[in-house]
């Protein structure tokens, strides 16, 4: 029985290579606004982040999950322009 319970929780090949890119993405997001230099704005974009994320948890379809993998890492890249920019990083 325990040995059923275990094939039941096992991630395919495919689920958990994007698992591992989900939580990369999410430290690169938190990396990245280390460097902001105002705590408000600091706060607000953490909390979107992990809204963001949450939501995002129930995805199991494949197509799907591969677009917001897409979607977040082009999300990463303008913060970090836009930031850049606004000249919102500690120095």
């Amino acid at each position: 029985m325990s040995r059923r319970r275990l094939q039941d929780n096992t991630l395919s090949l495919f689920h958990f290579i994007r698992r591992q890119r989900t939580l990369s993405l999410y430290r690169q997001f938190f990396r990245l606004i280390q460097k902001i230099d105002n705590k408000q704005q600091r706060m607000e974009i953490r909390n979107w982040i992990r809204e963001e994320f949450y939501n995002m948890k129930h995805i199991t379809d494949k197509e799907l999950i591969d677009m917001n993998l897409t979607r977040g890492n082009n999300a990463l890249k303008e913060l970090e322009n836009f930031l850049r920019q606004s000249h919102a990083f500690k120095d």
